[in-house]
């Protein structure tokens, strides 16, 4: 969700930065110096450009960094799907206790929070422990299925990389 919000912000930056861009086309700015005293020719040619050219390219350029920084977590995202889809087709199954539960307060909504930090331990197939934090949890999902520190839960996870696991909750 996050990075939409980025790709989102980064278009509509782009685009202001163009519309500024193209409406100051003809803008010519009378440039004045304290007290209003005239300025040489190169001092407001100079303004002008910083102007004509500063100010979009600002706008342009962070709606720029917006936009990678979109795709980036798009991608990122993409790669957190894969991986979670395999470990439920190919995962190994095993039991898992929960740590940690807790409201993450870094996204509310009408001042409560949305998700919860929900963090568990299992081991695999050679007794390795792992333990995986998951920060955006549904804040419902935790309510409504009393999940609670030390409560037992399935979790598959990829045999070739154990440290990569999914919850089984029904």
């Amino acid at each position: 969700m996050k990075s939409r919000i980025f790709l989102f912000v980064g278009i509509i930056l782009i685009g202001v930065g163009l519309i500024v861009f193209f409406s100051l086309n003809g803008a010519k700015m009378n440039v004045h110096g304290p007290g209003f005293q005239t300025v040489s020719a190169e001092t407001e040619q100079l303004a002008n450009v910083i102007i004509r050219y500063g100010v979009p390219g600002l706008l342009s350029g962070l709606g720029l960094i917006f936009l990678i920084a979109g795709f980036v977590g798009m991608g990122k995202a993409g790669n957190q799907n894969k991986m979670m889809k395999a470990a439920l087709q190919y995962g190994t199954e095993t039991e898992g206790t929960i740590t940690f539960v807790d409201k993450n307060y870094t996204l509310l909504v009408n001042k409560n929070p949305i998700y919860s930090i929900v963090e568990y331990k299992y081991l695999d197939m050679n007794g390795t422990e792992h333990v995986r934090r998951i920060d955006n949890f549904s804040s419902e999902f935790v309510i409504r299925h009393n999940i609670q520190v030390g409560n037992k839960i399935k979790v598959k996870y990829l045999p070739n990389d154990p440290s990569q696991s999914v919850m089984l909750i029904q």
